[in-house]
């Protein structure tokens, strides 16, 4: 994508890309005719499921450029990026 290639390289010139957590993240998708619905509003992993890329400096190099394949919500965006910012989770 454009946009993020204009954004790290701007990182980079200014030096500040060891210092920068990149998270990269969309909505959930349209189905696309998948099982010939459409819409976002099934409960089956195409339209649940969200893309989360995560560059982190501080990750140890074991984890650096690995997968995980495990679901990734919606729900869990707010609570992995305060977690990656070192701010408490609120309760409730």
């Amino acid at each position: 994508d454009d946009a993020c290639r204009r954004i790290v390289n701007e990182l980079e010139k200014q030096g500040l890309m060891d210092e920068t957590l990149i998270i990269f993240t969309t909505d959930n998708g349209y189905f696309q005719a998948e099982k010939k619905m459409a819409g976002k509003w099934f409960p089956y992993e195409e339209s649940l499921r969200v893309p989360l890329i995560i560059r982190d400096p501080r990750m140890s190099k074991d984890k650096k450029g690995t997968i995980n394949t495990e679901f990734t919500l919606s729900v869990d965006l707010a609570s992995t990026i305060l977690s990656a910012a070192q701010i408490p989770i609120p309760s409730g």
